[in-house]
């Protein structure tokens, strides 16, 4: 079970980030940015994330989507950073056809049956 609060500090990018948690909710602490390329090149596009697991979307659909995958978009295995901060990429061919094509980060937190701990009611 993740702690109650957690302090963390992650270098991206050559910056470090330091943050403060209370809540399990998940943090996004780089998002995916747009890029100009050329056509033809191969695009990177990463997200960085105090969570358990880290889906990437491509126009509203997931990147693990078979929809997705035919047009050569390939969502990466995540590397962790440290011990609750995570860090995923996705990578693409640059085709014309995708112009102005969205890709976001969903950052979530899975927690097993397990850990969910019940509270009393009074």
């Amino acid at each position: 079970q993740l702690p109650a609060i957690i302090k963390n500090q992650v270098f991206v990018d050559e910056q470090t980030i330091t943050t403060e948690r209370t809540t399990n909710e998940p943090i996004i602490l780089s998002h995916p940015e747009s890029i100009n390329v050329t056509t033809n090149s191969e695009v990177e596009f990463s997200c960085v994330a105090i969570a358990t697991e880290i889906i990437f979307f491509v126009n509203e659909t997931s990147a693990s989507d078979l929809i997705v995958v035919e047009k050569r978009f390939v969502q990466l295995s995540i590397d962790e950073v440290n011990d609750t901060t995570l860090r995923r990429s996705l990578t693409a061919t640059a085709l014309t056809q995708y112009d102005n094509t969205e890709v976001y980060c969903l950052a979530l937190i899975v927690v097993s049956p397990t850990e969910i701990k019940s509270i009393p009611s009074d």
